[in-house]
């Protein structure tokens, strides 16, 4: 996965590299994990989906 900073001046990288085919399915879930967890808003900072959930 690749992930452009807002800054434009950054990307973060992540990798899996795995011989074992059958874990292939667990490697992803992680990493989808990972892909639902990255913000780069402010965490002080409410967000519009904050806003809606009230």
């Amino acid at each position: 996965m690749i992930f452009a900073c807002p800054d434009r001046a950054h990307i973060a990288l992540f990798t899996v590299a795995s011989e074992q085919l059958a874990d292939w399915a667990e490697y992803v879930a992680i990493l989808d994990g990972i892909a639902r967890s990255v913000s780069f808003r402010n965490p002080g900072e409410r967000s519009i989906a904050d806003r809606l959930a009230e």
